[in-house]
């Protein structure tokens, strides 16, 4: 059977990750947007790279470094759905 955090009364932190583009401001440069949403939080960041990938893997680990700072600043227990050991479910190669 299939529960939602929502029905169990959970707070859920959601994170939307964009598709990276061009940037604006520079032709040798990608933007990729993010935003984390939780009930009274609403965020949203954009982190650049030098190609689609590295705009994309930067908006992960930019997330998961503030998801991970929202944790510890607020005293909560966040971890994914059904992990109970405190895994955030981001997973980010060591550069």
């Amino acid at each position: 059977e299939y529960y939602r955090a929502s029905d169990l009364n959970i707070p859920v932190v959601e994170l939307t990750v964009g598709k990276p583009i061009p940037s604006p401001h520079a032709n040798d440069e990608f933007q990729c947007p993010y935003k984390i949403k939780s009930p009274g939080f609403d965020e949203t960041n954009i982190v650049f790279g030098i190609d689609e990938l590295q705009a994309l893997q930067l908006a992960l680990a930019a997330a998961a470094a503030r998801i991970s700072s929202i944790n510890s600043s607020l005293g909560l227990d966040l971890r994914w759905v059904g992990d109970e050991h405190g895994d955030l479910g981001i997973k980010i190669p060591a550069f």
